[in-house]
This record gives structure tokens, C-alpha cells and sequence, in this order.
């Protein structure tokens, strides 16, 4: 978040704002595999992780009927959602993406430094690219580097955010023009995101609704805090 913020303040202010479809979903094993083989040379650890890349997936629907898939292995790609070990491997794979990226914008010899004053900035598959005034190309870039790691950008979703005309959520947070309550100015800022804000007021109305009126309030609070 200060990354982006400090980015912004730098003049970075034509921003990518990128999203992908199901990256957790659609991670190639062969190449995640290798990105770790590069960093772990312990064979029976890598098995392991195969194993459990491949691993069934069972599911419980809501009249109780467990569903089991083998979805990963049949495909050959995908990382159990919620599990722990699978931020570090979308890490892991988005930093091909990230590397490949750079390489583009700062390949002076290509003059792409001039052309593409462009960083990046992620957080497993949710990033920007903030950019001064080439947005349009950094864009362009990333398509590219995306359908050669195999990975897929929802156009739906992605688009192009001029700051501080325009503004854009990223992990929570809406970045754009802000007003002093003191002074009435306008800056360049951060507020909490319609969406965080709804779903907090939505933890807060389950938490106190008329069916938690026999509990403590302590245990109350306590339960809508850890949100």
C-alpha cells in the first residue's frame, strides 16, 4: 500500500488496474514446478508437493453431499483455493510475470525505458502497474506476458485509471483525490473501499443481530473485531 502511495506522489499517476480470472484455478504445474525446483533441490520435498498439487478435492454442498474432483490433475494445473501453502506458490509464479515485465520496460537497448516509465506492484495475482503517462503500453505488455505464462487477464475487470481524475481499489483500499476535513484541500490519498466498508458493516449486523442477544458483549465484540 505505501508502494502504490508513494508511486502516485512520484507522478507514476496513469495507472493499469489488472485483474486476472481464477489465477489460483489456472497456475500450468510444469511450470510452477520448475519455479520451485529453481529454489529447492530437496527431491522428496518436490514430490510432496506434486503430490499435493495433484491431490483430490472434496466439497460439501448445502444438502450435505460430499463432491469429489480431480479437476488439478486431470488439467495439469490449479492450486487448492484457502489452502496455506498456496499464496506462497501464486508468489512464486507471478514473479515470472513480474521479472518478464521489467525486463520490457527498462530494456534500454530496445528503448523501452524512455517509453514505458512503468513499476509494478502485486500481492500474489492482485497488482497495478503504475505508469507515467504510458499506461496504454504497459497494458499492452502485460497481455503478452500473461498468455506466455499461461495465465488469463479479466478484460471485464482490468482497466486503465488516470489518478487523481479517476480512482482505483487495490487490497481494500480506494486510491484517488481526497479532501482535507480540516482544510477542504485535495491530495492524493487513500480511503477504505465501498466494498470493505460494506462488508464490515455486514460482519457488524450478523454480529449483532436479535439472535446474539444472549450472548456477552465481549464475546460479541470480540468476534466482530477479529474481521
Amino acid at each position: 500500500m505505501q508502494a502504490v502511495h508513494r508511486l502516485l506522489n512520484q507522478g507514476y499517476t496513469d495507472v493499469v488496474d489488472a485483474d486476472l480470472s481464477g489465477d489460483f484455478d489456472t497456475i500450468p504445474h510444469a511450470e510452477l514446478m520448475q519455479c520451485v525446483a529453481r529454489r529447492v533441490s530437496d527431491k522428496a520435498l518436490l514430490h510432496l508437493i506434486k503430490l499435493w498439487l495433484d491431490a483430490p478435492v472434496e466439497e460439501t454442498d448445502r444438502r450435505g453431499h460430499v463432491h469429489r474432483t480431480t479437476r488439478n490433475k486431470d488439467e495439469g494445473q490449479g492450486t487448492p483455493q484457502g489452502a496455506p501453502l498456496s499464496p506462497l506458490l501464486a508468489n512464486l509464479y507471478m514473479r515470472r510475470f513480474v521479472l518478464g515485465c521489467l525486463c520490457c520496460f527498462e530494456n534500454t537497448a530496445l528503448g523501452h525505458e524512455q517509453r514505458l516509465q512503468a513499476r509494478i506492484v502485486n500481492d500474489a495475482d492482485d497488482f497495478v502497474i503504475c505508469c507515467r503517462g504510458t499506461a496504454e503500453q504497459a497494458m499492452l505488455t502485460m497481455r503478452t506476458m500473461m498468455e506466455r505464462i499461461k495465465l488469463t487477464v479479466n478484460e471485464q475487470k482490468t482497466k486503465l485509471c488516470r489518478v487523481p481524475d479517476e480512482t482505483f481499489d487495490f487490497l481494500g483500499d480506494t486510491f484517488g483525490r481526497c479532501y482535507s476535513p480540516q482544510t477542504g484541500r485535495a491530495y492524493l490519498g487513500t480511503r477504505p473501499s465501498r466494498k470493505k466498508v460494506q462488508k464490515l458493516c455486514e460482519a457488524i449486523s450478523e454480529q449483532t443481530g436479535r439472535n446474539k442477544t444472549l450472548q456477552a458483549l465481549a464475546c460479541i465484540v470480540g468476534k466482530t473485531c477479529s474481521r
